[in-house]
């Protein structure tokens, strides 16, 4: 065995898979409510599976079943590959093939899933998925992430390709493209299709929707800086050829809306993240007492700001509205996700996600401290405590002013999406500080 092997995380993995098989089948049997239906009967019904036709609508819940399977084939197959690729690819394609046809069976007692072909096909297909781009680049990934965890010099290029693999991922879900020339002439005709300014751009949803996609790339234009050493032009032009293409993917969605808005959110945005990055204001020694300042500063609009984002209304509803909501409620985490679209599941996360990761940044901004230790990590406790509080509150409130169902999951998220927007926060000041960054 040599030292490449010893240094490479296959027992990580191997937990990870562990993980992410646990959750396919907590995700697979929500929402629990089971059906009672004798054995013989279930095997009879299994053993008569039908393969159901599906329609250009549904295509996204097909192919979420073929996501949710590709991290096990990609995960397992690393952390079996440490001898023999091929076995390992073998193994992972038998494992989720009896994975998919085990949950699959089981579904049979889960009101209200549907036993169909068509969900064991997507399963073991995204297992196939995953196991091909392992073999692909799966050890270029690991040794990217293992950079971002390190530092030094190569953090920023591998966090930078990381992070523009999730962007494009969020921003091409999910993933239901069009398969045939009648699909794509209906597509093509519809006027909404493509369009300059999207509907309800300048509504406070559209416009937050804007400022989220221009912040999304700000990344890509203080990497391209701090680390190439591009400037402004170079950071629109990479953004715009980014943005066309992801745009131009879209015209061959069905869920999906093609914009012109979009290409200057994104150009705006990497200009914005290139300047800054630039600023000699970030090189100042004080600049972290200056942050702290406009982190407490910020707290008050920002907690102002959360409720207003969250959908809370002036008034109250009425008390037998909230009695029956409150009776109604199921607290089983991501329970409701399963009753929504994958698009409109993953629009709520992503919601969530931008009204709590300012809270974490906002966390580390308030306890830094210019004499310490750069980069110094901090316990997230206060800062998830914190989220859960407030996450608590704005899902009551919501119930109360506008009759919102309160969902124990966003708080879930809340406070994994605050604790890790923090933890991000430490990475970036201490990779900051690192001389071969600061010498730049």
């Amino acid at each position: 065995m040599t030292a490449h092997d010893l240094s490479f995380p296959h027992r990580t993995l191997a937990r990870l898979s562990l993980f992410t098989a646990s959750l396919l089948v907590y995700g697979s049997l929500v929402p629990f409510e089971f059906r009672a239906i004798p054995l013989d009967q279930g095997i009879d019904q299994f053993a008569h599976i039908q393969w159901l036709d599906i329609v250009i609508s549904e295509r996204a819940d097909w192919v979420a079943n073929l996501i949710l399977y590709a991290p096990l084939g990609f995960l397992l197959c690393g952390a079996l590959s440490r001898r023999n690729l091929f076995l390992a690819m073998l193994v992972t394609a038998i494992v989720g093939a009896v994975l998919a046809v085990g949950i699959e069976f089981l579904q049979i007692w889960v009101e209200p899933r549907t036993v169909s072909l068509n969900d064991i096909v997507a399963e073991i297909a995204g297992t196939l998925v995953g196991i091909v781009a392992w073999a692909s680049f799966g050890h270029r990934l690991v040794r990217a992430a293992q950079a971002v965890f390190r530092g030094g010099s190569q953090a920023l290029p591998a966090a930078l390709i990381l992070y523009l693999l999730a962007y494009c991922f969020i921003t091409l879900f999910p993933f239901d493209f069009l398969v045939n020339s009648d699909e794509l002439q209906t597509r093509l005709s519809d006027p909404d299709t493509l369009v300059w300014v999207p509907r309800g751009m300048f509504s406070l949803r559209g416009v937050a929707s804007l400022g989220l996609k221009a912040a999304l790339l700000a990344p890509l234009g203080a990497v391209l800086w701090l680390v190439w050493r591009r400037g402004a032009w170079a950071a629109a032009a990479t953004a715009l050829t980014l943005s066309v293409l992801l745009e131009l993917a879209h015209l061959f969605e069905y869920s999906e809306q093609t914009d012109a808005v979009s290409l200057v959110a994104a150009m705006a945005g990497a200009v914005a993240g290139n300047l800054l990055a630039r600023s000699p204001v970030l090189r100042e020694r004080r600049l972290l007492i200056w942050v702290r300042r406009a982190a407490l500063l910020a707290a008050p609009f920002y907690l102002a700001l959360l409720p207003i984002a969250r959908g809370w209304r002036s008034g109250h509803v009425s008390r037998e509205l909230i009695t029956h909501t409150i009776a109604t409620m199921h607290w089983l985490p991501f329970y409701y996700h399963y009753f929504t679209s994958e698009g409109h599941a993953l629009a709520s996360v992503v919601s969530i996600s931008a009204s709590f990761a300012p809270l974490g940044a906002l966390a580390w901004a308030a306890r830094v401290q210019p004499s310490a230790p750069r980069g110094q990590a901090r316990s997230v406790l206060p800062v998830a405590v914190v989220a859960f509080v407030l996450a608590s509150t704005l899902e009551v409130g919501g119930l109360i002013t506008a009759g919102n169902r309160p969902d124990p999951t966003n708080v879930l998220i809340a406070v994994i999406v605050a604790a890790f927007a923090q933890r991000v926060c430490e990475w970036l000041e201490r990779v900051a500080s690192e001389p071969a960054m600061a010498a730049r």
